[in-house]
């Protein structure tokens, strides 16, 4: 197996991992500021990844779900990780589940990460885009401004009050000749009128 960084040995087989860890002295002085140091959850994640195995070395998986995070007392600076995954059921080959325990140095049992839920992604998924089209990797936005209904329209083409009355003027009258108006306002009287009858007659 590949040593990863922050491990001193690392033993695998398909679906189990065991690897001695030994913090970095950066962090040594960063320990006693953490109940569990989140380099020690990395170096974790690295271990479980070596126990996925060789048929799903190629696939690239990230952690989804933690069910449960148990810490029983501070890490020493070396510890031991144990990890171990399931295989994937046929009907559900993109995800995988395992478990953390970190021992000390000692035997005993630092914490314990269950129900760990890895999720396979692809490469694309990772950066967001299609890798191989690189027009998408640069852009920037940019501002056109544009003429209103396809042609530039002059600064007078909006009328003044003024001259929308005198150009509306002819057409009211025309409009009032055409429709009869003045039928319409004298049935209306003899509607009010009659609307008037009907709400008396209900009431007596």
């Amino acid at each position: 197996c590949v040593s990863f960084q922050g491990l001193k040995q690392l033993w695998c087989e398909e679906g189990q991992a065991i690897g001695e860890i030994q913090l970095p002295d950066e962090l040594v002085r960063d320990l006693t500021n953490y109940q569990l140091h989140p380099a020690l959850l990395d170096v974790g994640m690295q271990v479980i990844a070596a126990a996925i195995g060789e048929e799903e070395s190629q696939t690239t998986y990230v952690p989804v779900l933690i069910e449960r995070l148990t810490v029983y007392r501070r890490p020493d600076t070396s510890l031991w990780a144990m990890a171990s995954v399931a295989i994937p059921l046929k009907d559900n080959k993109d995800s995988l589940s395992g478990q953390i325990t970190l021992l000390s140095s000692k035997g005993e049992t630092i914490a314990i990460i269950e129900g760990l839920q890895l999720k396979q992604v692809t490469r694309e998924a990772l950066l967001g885009r299609e890798a191989d089209e690189l027009r998408n990797w640069l852009y920037e936005i940019e501002w056109r401004s544009q003429p209103r209904f396809g042609r530039q329209l002059p600064p007078e083409y909006i009328l003044i009050p003024g001259e929308i009355s005198r150009k509306l003027n002819p057409l009211v009258s025309k409009l009032v000749s055409e429709i009869d108006l003045n039928s319409y306002s004298k049935f209306l009287s003899q509607l009010e009128a009659l609307s008037i009858d009907y709400i008396v007659h209900a009431f007596v």
